[in-house]
């Protein structure tokens, strides 16, 4: 068979968008053409066959309860069903809602699709995964359909290098859907069923890696084409002011996720992290077609963060939290502000580009039914941001990112992960999320039986052998560790006994660390070694000898950490350093203490860092604010009372 002749009565926008599908097939080999139907004119009526057959396929599938496995994991194969009717209506919606579309012109594909869903096959594992690929291209089809519009409906000579380079990239999905949808029927006509999923699985390979080279593309287009500005107005985003997108984007979320994100990584060391990057399951986990969770726990202070950090899993457009239990940050351990930042992200990625819909017609309700009421906008709720997420995910693929599970609310955490795992399971393009985590018992319980991917953090030797080595000479350098008069022996005698002892904890390091380095008790070299032969087990026995300091300071050096503590344990707004600095330079008798940053964090003992980033006070590390609050001086009433008496 060979491709017919277009009618020349088509609109100039309709052989613009044909073309690409005329080119698709002038690049298939003649053996392919073979399994593309060119025969039926009446292209229309093509989407209303395959509508019909949906119907059929999912009543056959509700009274089966058809379900097969891919990759360890159940799908039923009537929700794959659903999300093809849904593909081909809002192909058909498009033809309204884009300038001088017609939807006729993607017809091969899709008459490719009404075949295999009018075929009958008896192997369920094999009619599942024919499922799994026609939801596939149904999706790319239509969502591809509304890209074209927006983005290349210019004539070639005025486009962008951009531009030109995402035509050519959909014209190499379209050949790969074109080429699996031939391909499969030809092995379909060979009848080897029992073959036909792996055949399958590996035909979808190449539509899956021109699908990720379009996601990186899309987000290099020019959104500033006045052309595109038109069609935004009837498509996926909504242009605002600068007033009003600044007011948009604070009512979705106004934490700084960006500087968390600067904060995390500061430290970083280059190189660290390449266990986890070359880890099989993790490479499984990026490179996978199907969308999944992946969860990185360990014990405390083992660098899950810095690894979250540092890890790049996203070619796709990506969202990210860093989660915090911190009385002055309520909000980062609040499952609701958790996804409105997310969805934040995902809705707008760049100060260039508006607001994505529906987000922006959301928040144009709630305010006009605010105003009504002479209120505020209503925030979202989990609930809404879930929904609205889903609606994104329509047309992008996505990963989401969110660093510390174990810090969010634990009497609302599990409300967080079921809103994950719907977006994961309802969304219609490919999403990837990664979390990290401690073990705690309700995170292991809700993640340990689920088919997903887990790393333990405790593969880290290499990086704590080169971050004990960097911490070492950086404070023989410095001269903190024995004025840096420090033997070859004694240096190699410290790096070993500190690797020996980590246990893949970097917190652990850093506190043996500081210690060797507090020049009130570490004088000699012998000093060293005798300390080196006691070195503590645990991150509490290590926080109880640098308490101990703090408690043989004097008077007033440690009553001002001992109520630097309290504050920030209590805290309900994060405190500016002029703030912070005031509400401790005032004795118990009403006295004056002159004081600083620099004084500060010394008599804190570093368990109180400055971060310049965010402009505050805060703990080193969670690991400190858990241990001071094992302390009775440390408990919230015995916290409260006090600063409550400073502000009398």
């Amino acid at each position: 068979m060979t491709a017919q002749v277009r009618s020349s009565s088509q609109t100039p926008t309709s052989r613009l968008t044909d073309s690409l599908w005329e080119k698709a097939v002038d690049a298939l080999d003649d053996k392919d053409k073979l399994g593309v139907d060119f025969e039926r004119a009446d292209k229309l009526a093509i989407l209303e066959d395959v509508l019909r057959a949906v119907d059929e396929k999912k009543q056959a599938c509700l009274k089966g309860r058809w379900k097969y496995k891919k990759d360890n994991k159940e799908i039923i194969i009537r929700d794959q069903l659903e999300k093809v009717m849904v593909w081909v209506n809002k192909f058909k919606q498009v033809g309204d809602n884009a300038v001088q579309y017609d939807p006729a012109h993607a017809a091969l594909p899709w008459a490719g699709v009404r075949f295999f869903l009018q075929v009958t096959v008896n192997d369920i594992q094999t009619f599942g995964a024919m499922v799994d690929g026609i939801e596939l291209v149904s999706n790319l089809i239509t969502r591809y359909a509304i890209l074209e519009k927006l983005y290349l409906r210019t004539s070639i000579g005025t486009r962008s290098v951009a531009q030109n380079q995402f035509e050519k990239a959909i014209l190499e999905l379209y050949t790969a859907v074109l080429k699996y949808l031939s391909k499969s029927r030809h092995y379909y006509d060979l009848k080897t069923y029992s073959a036909l999923k792996t055949i399958l699985s590996q035909l979808e390979e190449p539509i899956v890696r021109s699908a990720i080279q379009l996601s990186d593309l899309h987000d290099s287009l020019e959104i500033s084409s006045p052309l595109i500005h038109v069609i935004l107005q009837k498509t996926a985003l909504m242009p605002c002011p600068g007033t009003e997108r600044k007011e948009l984007i604070k009512w979705m979320s106004a934490i700084p996720c960006g500087e968390h994100h600067q904060t995390i990584g500061k430290d970083f060391m280059p190189e660290s992290g390449q266990w986890l990057l070359k880890n099989p399951k993790f490479i499984e986990w990026r490179k996978s077609s199907a969308k999944s969770m992946l969860w990185l726990h360990g014990i405390p202070g083992s660098g899950k963060s810095k690894l979250h950090n540092s890890s790049n899993v996203a070619s796709a457009p990506m969202a990210y939290f860093y989660c915090a239990r911190n009385s002055a940050e309520p909000e980062r351990a609040n499952p609701d502000e958790i996804m409105r930042s997310i969805l934040k992200q995902l809705s707008c990625a760049t100060l260039q580009r508006p607001v994505r819909e529906p987000v922006a017609g959301t928040y144009k309700r709630k305010k006009e039914d605010a105003d009504n009421e002479g209120c505020e906008p209503a925030k979202l709720t989990l609930q809404e941001c879930t929904e609205l997420i889903l609606a994104l995910l329509e047309t992008i693929p996505a990963t989401i990112i969110i660093d510390a599970l174990d810090e969010c609310d634990p009497s609302r955490r599990h409300e967080l992960l079921l809103a994950l795992d719907k977006i994961r399971e309802e969304s219609a393009s490919l999403v990837k999320v990664f979390v990290s985590s401690r073990d705690d018992q309700d995170i292991v319980c809700r993640l340990i039986h689920s088919p997903d991917v887990f790393i333990h953090a405790t593969d880290n030797g290499e990086d704590i052998e080169n971050f004990v080595r960097f911490q070492v000479n950086q404070s023989i350098e410095n001269k903190t560790l024995l004025s840096g008069n420090v033997t070859e022996e004694l240096k190699s005698r410290i790096i070993s006994s500190l690797i020996e002892g980590a246990q893949g904890m970097f917190r652990w390091v850093s506190l043996q660390i500081q210690n060797l380095c507090d020049s009130q008790r570490m004088k000699h070299e012998k000093d060293i070694n005798a300390e080196l032969g006691r070195l503590p087990k645990t991150l509490r026995e290590s926080y109880d000898i640098i308490y101990q300091q703090i408690e043989n300071a004097g008077l007033i050096s440690r009553q001002v950490a001992e109520n630097a503590m309290k504050w920030l344990l209590c805290a309900q707004r994060p405190l500016k350093p002029p703030e912070f600095i005031a509400a401790l330079s005032i004795d118990f008798e009403g006295q004056y203490i002159p004081l600083d940053s620099s004084q500060l964090l010394h008599m804190c003992c570093n368990m109180v860092v400055l971060d310049e980033k965010l402009e505050t006070f805060r703990f080193a590390h969670l690991s400190v604010r858990e241990y001071l609050e094992s302390r009775d001086i440390y408990t919230k009433i015995e916290s409260h009372t006090c600063i409550a008496e400073r502000c009398v």
